[in-house]
């Protein structure tokens, strides 16, 4: 039952991201900021294995995580969610037909 409940929470965290940062009067900085805290606070706090050994490997995915929110939020906050959503859609689309050479 706990693994479900996380689930569902994680699910309702995700699908309520883009009308928080839409409804948020900060910047578009600001909120990415505040998002990147609040993660390395709870992979901290809720993955004790997080805390033990760092490697490059680590930092790596930190940083691409990182980049990664922060493009979510600015195009979030100054496009609309349907535009945000579509042009992940398109991102992922074309990198596949990259990968396929096509």
């Amino acid at each position: 039952m706990k693994a479900r409940l996380q689930l569902v929470l994680a699910a309702l965290c995700f699908s309520t991201a883009g009308a928080a940062i839409k409804w948020c009067a900060f910047g578009a900085s600001q909120i990415a900021a505040f998002r990147a805290l609040v993660a390395m606070l709870a992979i901290l706090v809720l993955i004790p294995e997080a805390r033990q050994r760092w490697s490059w490997r680590v930092g790596l995915v930190g940083v691409a995580y990182a980049a990664a929110g922060l493009l979510f939020v600015f195009a979030n906050k100054l496009t609309t969610a349907a535009d945000t959503v579509s042009s992940r859609r398109r991102t992922r689309c074309s990198w596949s037909r990259w990968r396929r050479g096509s």
